[in-house]
């Protein structure tokens, strides 16, 4: 059983189920806008979750983040990722995050996450936080964040395969497994 979190909103599936169905939060299913653009090529700017939060392998939280664009946004992240370690806590959860798809964060957002990563200092036994390597302004940022946290467990990488090495000496091998995967898609 994977517990999955899209846009503060929880769904319980096994792994052989299809991927959540977006719900707005309303309770109405999510009807993305589509934009048309020359040659009839159809996008859907919104279609994706601002982000995406799972426990893999019993204490391994992922989360993808693609946008958090507002101080709400970055509220119902930190909501979402409270409820999810407040059901671990008692198996010491790690939280791999990775911000690569994110371009930069307004300044309340920022705000928003030191506050998120201070609180979690009591809860997460550790946090790898992933950037794009191309991405010089959200790298810095993240580290500012990370650094405002002021825990040693917490750390910034540009490089997945760093990551996946400085959380998985606290896995056991499923969660590596599992965590290896996550980093991999």
């Amino acid at each position: 059983m994977t517990m999955v979190a899209c846009c503060s909103e929880w769904r319980h599936r096994s792994t052989n189920d299809a991927p959540p169905t977006l719900v707005a939060s309303s309770g109405k299913p999510h009807r993305p806008r589509v934009s048309w653009y020359s040659g009839n090529v159809a996008q859907a700017p919104d279609a994706s979750p601002p982000f995406v939060l799972e426990v893999r392998e019993r204490r391994l939280i992922c989360a993808r983040v693609f946008r958090l664009s507002d101080r709400e946004s970055a509220r119902a992240y930190a909501r979402d990722l409270g409820a999810m370690c407040v059901r671990l806590a008692a198996v010491s959860p790690v939280l791999c995050a990775d911000h690569r798809p994110v371009l930069v964060y307004a300044p309340e957002v920022a705000d928003e996450l030191v506050r998120l990563f201070t609180a979690m200092n009591s809860v997460l036994s550790r946090i790898a936080v992933l950037g794009a390597p191309t991405n010089a302004t959200l790298i810095m940022q993240l580290g500012r964040i990370i650094r405002e946290a002021g825990n040693p467990s917490r750390q910034l990488f540009t490089d997945a395969a760093k990551a996946d090495e400085f959380l998985g000496a606290a896995l056991d091998e499923p969660a590596r497994a599992a965590l290896s995967a996550f980093l991999a898609g």
